[in-house]
């Protein structure tokens, strides 16, 4: 408007400065709309009360160790699952030999003076007994070899799943570490910017530019604080990422 009143900007430039000013006011509530949504869900999500404070800013630290990450629950699951299917196997195979058994019995007897406990005559018995299930050994031979099949296939997928997880594990790990590169690299060029924007308002005091390139200083330190936070989230980002696959706490909270 200034501009426009002193000459340097025609009417049809001042039009399109009031649409792009409307343009953004727009942007700028449904944003704020947006926020409000995403601030109910999370509150919603973890079953507390909003009372209306500031959101802390989540602090978090990386770690680049494979061994330290642990084993994760689907990993548990198939060491059970593996324990289980080796306990089945054994148990199909002890079902194609035989089965012993041996009793013991010892029996008192007395035919006169049942009281007389002490001079009670005793008997002792052992029976041996062996048995074997001969019209079952086909079905129980291909019930062993089910369960061994079903051991390797177990092996197999646990195989997979630790090679796969070993994949994804160092492709975070290396974006979390590229991140972290980007994030320094950022963080040093909004603070070049700011001090860009202290020296531009200086400048502008004295006269030395326009309100048009003050602005524009000032929009391009605010794209750099928007790159600096768009990297620094999706840096949590992977690293809670890391955090799920390994089953460990997200933020820092089960």
């Amino acid at each position: 408007q200034i501009k426009f009143d002193s000459g340097e900007k025609s009417l049809l430039e001042l039009k399109q400065s009031e649409i792009n000013l409307l343009r953004s006011s727009i942007d700028l509530k449904e944003t704020t709309t947006s926020l409000k949504q995403s601030r109910t869900d999370l509150f919603a999500a973890v079953n507390a009360e909003d009372d209306g404070y500031m959101l802390a800013e989540p602090d978090f630290e990386t770690d680049r160790n494979f061994d330290s990450l642990g084993k994760n629950n689907e990993q548990k699951r198939y060491e059970n699952f593996l324990t289980s299917s080796k306990l089945n196997k054994v148990q199909s195979l002890l079902n194609l030999f035989p089965t012993f058994s041996l009793t013991g019995s010892r029996n008192y007897s007395k035919t006169d003076e049942v009281l007389d406990f002490p001079n009670y005559e005793s008997t002792w018995s052992l029976a041996l007994g062996a048995s074997f299930n001969v019209f079952g050994t086909l079905d129980n031979y291909e019930n062993y070899v089910k369960k061994k099949h079903d051991l390797r296939r177990t092996e197999f997928s646990i195989q997979k799943y630790d090679r796969d997880l070993q994949i994804s594990t160092t492709k975070l790990l290396e974006n979390i570490e590229a991140k972290e590169v980007t994030l320094k690299m950022q963080k040093e060029m909004m603070k070049l910017a700011e001090e860009n924007l202290q020296m531009a308002h200086e400048r502008f005091n004295l006269g030395m530019i326009s309100l048009t390139e003050l602005d524009q200083i000032q929009l391009d330190f605010l794209n750099s604080q928007e790159s600096y936070n768009d990297i620094y989230y999706s840096l949590i980002d992977l690293r809670e990422q890391l955090n799920l696959l390994h089953s460990n706490k997200i933020l820092d909270r089960w």
